[in-house]
């Protein structure tokens, strides 16, 4: 498979983006590779995900921000995440999101698979 470099770009901007909306001091980018796969995680030391919110959050429009609360100075659409996956599904990948289990935050992974 031939991978879109522009759709992986937007895939990892998204990510990123959104870990800074969130952290409230720090936003840790890990790559790692496992044989045949490759793994992006993004974390932030933010308010973590509400767990009614973690089975929809890689659906269009999904959000949980209520205006005026922490990161949401402006507008959010809830479409970021629901484009990694997206992307990660167009890629034969996936992507997961959980909350940190050591101390405050989430964690969204990107898994593809390396062709080399």
């Amino acid at each position: 498979m031939v991978a879109s470099v522009a759709a992986l770009r937007r895939a990892i901007v998204a990510l990123v983006d959104n870990a800074m909306d969130h952290a409230v001091h720090r936003v840790e980018v890990r790559v790692d590779r496992s044989g045949r796969h490759v793994r992006l995680s993004v974390g932030d030391d933010g308010p973590g995900l509400s767990p009614d919110l973690i089975p929809h959050i890689f659906e269009r429009f999904a959000s949980s921000r209520a205006p005026g609360e922490h990161g949401a100075t402006r507008r959010h659409y809830g479409l970021g995440l629901a484009l990694v996956s997206e992307v990660a599904h167009a890629h034969g990948g996936r992507v997961t999101a959980a909350n940190n289990t050591e101390g405050p935050g989430a964690a969204i992974a990107l898994e593809l698979r390396a062709d080399r």
